[in-house]
């Protein structure tokens, strides 16, 4: 990724074009680094008569949105630049609203005979060479991947409860397909700005840390230091 240097999150598109050119696995998966694996992830070798497998976005907000809001307006473009159109929806992972399809990008499972991140990579430069100005958003690699799978007619299927899970919200996943109840249940845990931003509760008390993977937990993130600095004083209440 030269071309686009001040748009980090495009690495991970860049990275996964480049091996699906060069590996010769037929799955190829790309998981977010602030992730924890707790079981042996099945749906990866699972996957069958299927091009691409995500789970939803978490929450409705930015661009999770349905025909009524205002950013809809942003699907509407992309969907002019790319030429696809697509009446589906979900329900979002947490807050379970209705919106369009989109998918959150810490987990991408692949075949490589599809080829789609090739043609992510190829709709990415495509929309910031048609308006850079108008598409040069925060979350344009996660929203391309969604409309990739929608313009390249891709066989898509959503990962099942576990996998992908937002531990940030554990205690608080409406959408009954993917809630559980303890992390014992949970194969990968996507944890994003749990630690990264002071004033959230204490996440390594209550519920977080039920049962022996949440303890695991626990005292992987105290021996890693995952916490930041202001958040330091939380560790010896744990």
């Amino acid at each position: 990724n030269t071309v686009h240097e001040n748009y980090p999150f495009a690495n991970k598109l860049y990275v996964c074009a480049h091996a699906e050119q060069q590996l010769k696995s037929e799955t190829i998966i790309f998981m977010d680094s602030d992730s924890v694996v707790w079981q042996e992830p099945k749906a990866f070798y699972e996957v069958d008569n299927v091009d691409v497998a995500m789970t939803p976005v978490f929450r409705k907000f930015n661009l999770a949105v349905n025909k009524k809001d205002e950013n809809y307006a942003y699907w509407q473009r992309m969907q002019t630049v790319l030429g696809f159109s697509t009446p589906k929806t979900i329900q979002t992972l947490v807050d379970n609203q209705q919106v369009l399809a989109y998918y959150n990008s810490g987990l991408i499972v692949a075949k490589r005979s599809a080829g789609f991140y090739q043609n992510v990579k190829i709709n990415f430069e495509k929309l910031l060479k048609t308006d850079a100005s108008f598409f040069h958003n925060a979350h344009l690699e996660q929203v391309n991947l969604s409309a990739t799978i929608h313009a390249g007619n891709f066989k898509f299927q959503q990962l099942p409860k576990g996998y992908n899970y937002p531990l940030k919200h554990h205690g608080h996943v409406q959408n009954l397909s993917y809630r559980v109840e303890t992390l014992d249940e949970v194969i990968t845990g996507h944890y994003t700005v749990l630690f990264k931003k002071a004033g959230y509760k204490n996440p390594l008390k209550g519920k977080l840390i039920e049962g022996e993977k949440g303890e695991w937990f626990k005292n992987k993130v105290k021996e890693y230091g995952v916490y930041q600095p202001w958040y330091k004083k939380l560790i010896n209440a744990v």
